[in-house]
Order: C-alpha cells, then structure tokens, then sequence
C-alpha cells in the first residue's frame, strides 16, 4: 500500500511518499508498479500523490495546468488545485464507476503544501485533498502538523512533537524515511521514495538517506 508522510513546522515542511502502487484491473486482478508521487506546481508549492496511476495522471495534468498560471501564495495554489483536481477526479468516476468496484473511500488523494513569502506570521501551509464526505468526490483539510495516509498515529505524534520542538528538517525527514523503509519490509519488498523539503529557499527533493 502506498504511504504519504507529512509533517509541517515553523522550519518548514518534509513530505516523503513511496512510489509502490497496488492496481485492479478490469478482471478484478492486482498488478504491481511504481508511480511518480511528486509534481511540483510552483517554485515553493509540490503536489504529492497518493493511490494508483489515475492519480498520478492527475498530477501531471495539474502540473501542466499550473505551468501557464502565476500565483503569490499557496492559498491561492490550493484554491485553484482543489478546484481542478476535484473535477478530475469526477471525469475519472464517470468514466470508470460502471466497470470497476465503486469504493467511496477511493483510492486517490494527495497532500498540497508551500511556502507563502506574504505570510510572515504562518508561511507554511499544508493540505490534504481526498474523499472526506466518504462520497465520490473531492474536498480538502488543513494539515495543522504531521499527517500519514495510510493513518499512522504514533508516528504522528512523534513528528508533531518535534515540529513544537523545533526539530530540524533534516531531524524530521529521517523518522518519515525510517517509517516508509518500514512499510516496505513489511511487505517484503524495497522501499521506492521520493521526499521534498520546503523551506522559504523554495522546494528541495530529497532522495537519499540525507537530507
């Protein structure tokens, strides 16, 4: 199962996310592969993907979209993008509801976070996009601090623990890298991730052991 860690604090904001992806096909089979988690849509925003293929396909077309548009702060980033995604998601519905098991928890969301240069007192900003009214479509929440899908709760305290602490980013993005390692060897199988660090510098991918 795919795993998407973020955790946001004063210092900025780490999100890790592993790039293995379970799809069904239209004989109800499981195949297994590897998916692109990460776009970024501005110099300080990133979309991270979570869910199979349609998702990522998502993203890519997001990314696209943003490309021909100047936004100033990620508030404005999030309005546009849950506005798009959101339509999207419902195209995909309409064309694949009358052939594949309709699952009102689907299996597709993403974590949109950025920096704000006009938003001294609060810059960094987080949010999760998914089915919340357990209905075929979009809505999206603030991240106040650490978030996992699937839930993690130990490890969200622990990293909303270091964000009122202070942590480095380096700090926080060593316990995501640790848990997503662990999520794989679970699954007997080698962690694929990707992770990218937020700070008012703009955004940084991290794809190693340091950060």
């Amino acid at each position: 199962m795919s795993q998407i860690i973020a955790c946001r604090s004063p210092m900025g904001i780490v999100l890790g996310a592993d790039a293995h992806s379970i799809e069904i096909d239209d004989q109800g089979a499981l195949h297994e592969s590897q998916v692109q988690r990460l776009y970024q849509l501005t110099p300080h925003a990133v979309l991270m993907v979570g869910g199979g293929a349609a998702g990522a396909s998502m993203g890519r077309s997001l990314q696209s979209f943003m490309a021909g548009e100047h936004f100033g702060s990620i508030e404005e980033v999030y309005t546009a993008a849950l506005s798009y995604l959101a339509s999207e998601y419902e195209t995909y519905m309409q064309r694949h509801c009358d052939r594949l098991p309709i699952d009102p928890i689907h299996h597709i969301y993403f974590v949109l976070a950025g920096h704000s240069p006009h938003n001294p007192a609060d810059p960094y900003q987080a949010y999760l996009i998914w089915t919340k009214r357990h209905l075929p479509l979009l809505d999206g929440d603030t991240i106040l601090s650490a978030y996992a899908v699937p839930r993690l709760i130990q490890i969200e305290a622990q990293l909303n623990r270091m964000s009122q602490e202070n942590h480095r980013l380096d700090e926080i993005h060593a316990v995501i890298q640790r848990q997503i390692q662990r999520g794989a060897q679970m699954e007997n199988r080698q962690a694929s991730a990707v992770y990218a660090l937020i700070t008012e510098e703009g955004v940084r991918r991290v794809t190693n052991s340091k950060a």
